[in-house]
C-alpha cells in the first residue's frame, strides 16, 4: 500500500514538476549529493525506520513519536540556520515530548 501511494504521489508530482518548471535534475555535483543524501537520508532511512518501529511499538505510541519530525525541524531550524523560536512554537515541542514521555511503553512488573 505505501508503495503504491508512493508511486502515484511522485507520479503526479513529476508531472507538475515537468510543466512548472525547465529543469527538474540538478545540473552540478554537489546538487546531485544534496538530492541523493536528502533521498536517503530523510525518505529511505527516515520511513524505513519508522517501518520497523510500527513493526515493533504498540501504535498509539509510534504516531506520536512521528510528532518529533516537527521537534527536530524547529531545533535544526534554530541551530543551523539561526530561525528564531517563538514561544508557541517552543511549547509545542515541550507538549510533544510530554506526551511522548507519558505514552511511552513501560516494562511490565515482573511478580514472583
Amino acid at each position: 500500500m505505501t508503495f503504491e501511494a508512493g508511486a502515484i504521489t511522485a507520479t503526479i508530482l513529476l508531472a507538475v514538476a515537468l510543466a512548472l518548471e525547465p529543469r527538474i535534475l540538478p545540473q552540478t555535483w554537489h546538487g546531485l549529493a544534496a538530492l541523493t543524501a536528502m533521498a536517503l537520508i530523510s525518505h529511505a532511512g527516515g520511513q524505513g525506520l519508522l517501518s520497523v518501529a510500527l513493526g515493533r511499538l504498540p501504535a498509539v505510541f509510534s504516531s506520536l513519536v512521528m510528532f518529533l519530525e516537527a521537534v527536530a525541524t524547529a531545533l535544526f531550524g534554530w541551530l543551523i540556520l539561526g530561525e528564531a523560536l517563538t514561544f508557541v512554537q517552543s511549547l509545542g515541542g515541550a507538549l510533544i515530548l510530554f506526551g511522548i514521555w507519558i505514552a511511552r511503553p513501560r516494562a511490565e512488573a515482573s511478580t514472583g
